[in-house]
């Protein structure tokens, strides 16, 4: 647990602000099995974390459709303050 501390703690300063992150670890070595979805690896890699930015690079380059209402949206929040309001 303590590498998590520090590792957090370093990624608050400064200068690795500045510097990219490497997601490179194990790249190359992913392999598919028929009854699993998606990407596996047998050692340690960062294939979750390349699969979850991919993933919202994917959902970032989707058309966009310009009359959504998002004045008329309700928070998630709302119906539980109002629920909160009642009891």
């Amino acid at each position: 647990m303590d590498n998590w501390v520090q590792t957090s703690f370093s990624a608050r300063n400064p200068i690795s602000k500045m510097l990219p992150a490497n997601y490179q670890m194990g790249m190359g070595y992913e392999f598919r099995q028929e009854r699993m979805p998606g990407l596996l690896d047998n050692k340690h890699s960062d294939i979750n974390q390349r699969a979850m930015y991919q993933t919202w690079a994917d959902q970032m380059a989707q058309p966009i459709d310009i009359d959504l209402d998002i004045a008329g949206r309700r928070h998630v929040m709302d119906e539980h303050d109002q629920h909160k309001r009642i009891v």
